[in-house]
């Protein structure tokens, strides 16, 4: 999180987002100049779905139990057709990028695996903690698509829940601690 927030300045990600009907373990939003100056400025909101692979099996399942999301992500609507008549109620958000990150020797297995199936998604690399700035871009993605982000509140309500959660957990200790004391 620490390489989202101070080495890429992205002030908008959160984890365990829903994407609807799978879950994403990391989206990023970035705001994208497209055009204009000063106030006239134009910007539109990209996003970016990383999932978190922690083994090889891990990384393969993915292709088995979420075959319809990379058919998705793939561009085939007929895959999506089907889902927007399965779940006429839902939204179908699908993110401008999508990425995996994994630990070495195993984000090598990954880029070869994606190269090879000629996919457009990037892989990240990390050595040490997924949670500090150890992370490192191995292949950049493409982009899946060029609409604006759909979700962009929805990713601002998860960072609140998540922030709250978190002033709780702190409030809790705090308050833990101060009757240790007495």
């Amino acid at each position: 999180m620490l390489y989202w927030r101070f080495k890429k300045a992205r002030s908008r990600f959160c984890v365990e987002f829903d994407m609807c009907p799978w879950i994403a373990d990391f989206v990023v939003l970035n705001d994208v100049w497209i055009d204009g100056f000063g106030k006239e400025a134009i910007y539109r909101t990209e996003s970016h779905e990383i999932e978190i692979k922690i083994s090889k099996a891990d990384f393969l399942v993915d292709f088995t139990n979420k075959a319809d999301k990379h058919a998705r992500y793939a561009g085939n609507n007929e895959v999506e057709n089907i889902e927007k008549s399965r779940y006429p109620n839902l939204n179908f958000p699908r993110p401008n990028y999508f990425s995996y990150c994994a630990p070495a020797p195993l984000w090598e297995f990954i880029r070869d695996f994606i190269k090879e199936r000629g996919l457009p998604y990037g892989v990240f690399g990390y050595d040490g903690n997924i949670y500090d700035d150890s992370i490192f871009n191995v292949v950049r993605a493409s982009p899946l698509n060029n609409d604006p982000c759909s979700f962009t509140g929805n990713v601002i309500a998860r960072m609140s829940s998540d922030y709250a959660k978190t002033a709780a957990k702190f409030a809790r200790s705090l308050k833990h601690d101060s009757q240790e004391a007495l």
